[in-house]
């Protein structure tokens, strides 16, 4: 057991060890686009505490992550799903147990979704 990141998708909170594994937290909004809450802390003096003191979170602000491309396994006690993204936005869920056990067809497919968005992308900016 390690430390992971914590993942609010879909209005569920999920844990990851696919992103920076430093206790941070992310959300995807209903557009599909994650972003990363980032926290600025004073030091609170407290003799009695066990270090002599806590941290305190002084402000935060959310930092989108559009440059963001790559997957994320995100899971609870209830469900294990990959998150596909393409330039910080969610293009594609799946549910692990659906994966069969094919990881090479799995990444496939996904890799063939991002191929089929860029192309798709490229093709209405001209």
């Amino acid at each position: 057991m390690g430390m992971f990141d914590e993942v609010k998708y879909k209005s569920s909170r999920y844990q990851t060890k696919d992103l920076e594994s430093f206790m941070d937290y992310y959300f995807v909004d209903r557009q599909g686009y994650i972003v990363k809450k980032v926290c600025e802390y004073d030091w609170i003096e407290e003799p009695e505490c066990f270090l002599g003191g806590y941290l305190s979170e002084k402000f935060h602000y959310w930092k989108p992550m559009p440059d963001f491309t790559g997957y994320i396994n995100i899971y609870n006690s209830e469900e294990n799903l990959y998150l596909f993204f393409f330039n910080g936005r969610v293009f594609c869920e799946i549910h692990a147990n659906s994966i069969d056990h094919d990881v090479n067809g799995f990444l496939t497919k996904a890799l063939y979704t991002v191929l089929d968005t860029k192309e798709s992308t490229k093709d209405n900016s001209q």
